[in-house]
């Protein structure tokens, strides 16, 4: 379990790439905005993902004829 103080925390949120919110349930303080917060973040990553695999699996077109330049150990 991690304790920081408001600061450090936001610190320490911020150098690792996530996110940072207060919030209190017992207030009921930025409950329902934190779980706003992470369903954008995971939609966000999840379309992200998804443009990376549709890049990864773009259709290759190849050259009916095979390029006369860098021929290696052609004949």
């Amino acid at each position: 379990m991690w304790t920081f103080h408001d600061h450090e925390g936001k610190e320490f949120a911020e150098s690792q790439g996530l996110l940072f919110m207060e919030t209190s349930a017992k207030l009921n303080y930025q409950v329902t905005e934190v779980f706003s917060a992470v369903a954008r973040e995971l939609s966000r990553r999840e379309e992200s993902k998804a443009g990376q695999r549709r890049r990864r699996d773009a259709p290759l077109t190849l050259s009916e004829r095979p390029s006369l330049r860098g021929r290696c150990c052609a004949h």
